[in-house]
């Protein structure tokens, strides 16, 4: 597996999962204080623009609900069009 850095800052990269998907869409890493780990969550661009919240707390909450939790290890590839 290549090595790769996540970058939080740009919008809707294009990501491969080892299952061979690839898709538009937001990374988020936050910490879950209850595990002392660090959970990864994903959403597609259309479920990001579907949500439409401008305040990150709102939005950080709806893309947990929706129940995106992926590991690191499932990246294959990020591709950044910026």
């Amino acid at each position: 597996m290549e090595e790769f850095n996540l970058n939080y800052q740009h919008r809707y990269p294009r990501i491969e999962f080892s299952n061979g998907v690839k898709m538009f869409g937001v990374l988020w890493a936050i910490y879950n204080n209850k595990k002392r780990k660090m959970d990864y969550y994903f959403a597609d661009s259309s479920e990001v623009r579907k949500l439409n919240q401008s305040n990150p707390a709102i939005l950080l909450e709806g893309i947990r609900k929706l129940h995106h939790v992926f590991r690191k290890e499932e990246i294959v590839a990020v591709e950044y069009l910026n």
